[in-house]
Parts: structure tokens; C-alpha cells; sequence
């Protein structure tokens, strides 16, 4: 094993677990032959970037050390915000570190020919419009809820916090 790959795994709730990713995130290593160097384990919505300080701490991390892939679970665990995709596929881009996602079982094209490099791209950022598509969609069945149950209803904490995006 001699290429280095980060894990980052994520939930959207405190009380989800991320075991189960990062067992499947381990095997998709093995099995590919890379040398996990660190794991990241971050809650918070997938759709806010800069208020996740794991994520932003890999971001830097690629700079400064030989990263060769960073692997997730699934593309939504990474980023629900197709802009943001775009410019992280970009930023891993210019420093040769692929973005491998277990569950989407993201091809492993030769990076080095441009189309493959494309081909690989373009189903990445196919599989993020649609997360962000589900993403605003599940935004707005909360939404709808929230305003036909007048308030009324859902979990201490998150009442309150849907309260103030809505009204």
C-alpha cells in the first residue's frame, strides 16, 4: 500500500452513528490499496461547508501533504451543495487527490487522461446535483409539514431551529 487516503465520514444528527460508513469506508481501502493515514468524523449538514470544521481542515490538509484520495461513504456525506462540489472537485484537482465515494462506487478512471478524468467528474457532479435536489426537496416536505401541523410537532430543539428558517 503505498497510496495515502484520508476518510471522512459524516452525520446530520448527533445521535446517528457513523460506525457503519466507516466500516464500509475501511474495506473500499483495502480493497483498493490504500494506506488510510487519518479518519474524520464530523456532524452538521452537508449543505453549509464553512461551518464545518473537519471539512475545511481536510481542504487544507491536501495542500500541504501527499494525499492521494479522500474516501466517503457517499457523495451527500461530503457535500449536499452542487456549487460547492464543483469547486472542490476543482481544488482536488490541482492537487491529484481523488474524491472516492463507497456507495456510488465512484470509477476509478486513469486521472492522468483527460477524459477519463472528465468521465469520472462528470458522474461526481451528477450524483451532487442530485443529493442537493434531495437536499431542497426534503427542506421543503419539513417546511410543509411544519406550517400544516402549525408548529405543532417534530422533536424538542429542532422545533425551534425550524421555526426560525421558516418564519
Amino acid at each position: 500500500m503505498t497510496d495515502k487516503a484520508i476518510i471522512y465520514l459524516r452525520t446530520s444528527k448527533t445521535e446517528q452513528d457513523p460506525e457503519n460508513q466507516l466500516e464500509d469506508c475501511k474495506a473500499h481501502a483495502n480493497r483498493h490499496s490504500y494506506n488510510v493515514v487519518d479518519t474524520y468524523v464530523e456532524q452538521g449538514s452537508a449543505w453549509k461547508a464553512e461551518e464545518r470544521p473537519k471539512y475545511q481542515e481536510i481542504q487544507e490538509r491536501i495542500t500541504t501533504e501527499d494525499i492521494d484520495a479522500i474516501i466517503i461513504w457517499a457523495f451527500d456525506r461530503w457535500i449536499r451543495n452542487y456549487q460547492q462540489l464543483k469547486k472542490d472537485l476543482e481544488h482536488l484537482r490541482e492537487h491529484g487527490v481523488s474524491l472516492l465515494s463507497v456507495k456510488e462506487n465512484t470509477p476509478s478512471l486513469d486521472t492522468s487522461d483527460p477524459m477519463s478524468r472528465y468521465q469520472r467528474d462528470s458522474f461526481i457532479q451528477l450524483c451532487g446535483a442530485l443529493a442537493e435536489m434531495e437536499s431542497k426537496r426534503k427542506s421543503e416536505r419539513i417546511k410543509a409539514s411544519y406550517k400544516q401541523h402549525e408548529g405543532n410537532w417534530g422533536r424538542e430543539g429542532i422545533r425551534d431551529k425550524i421555526r426560525e428558517d421558516v418564519l
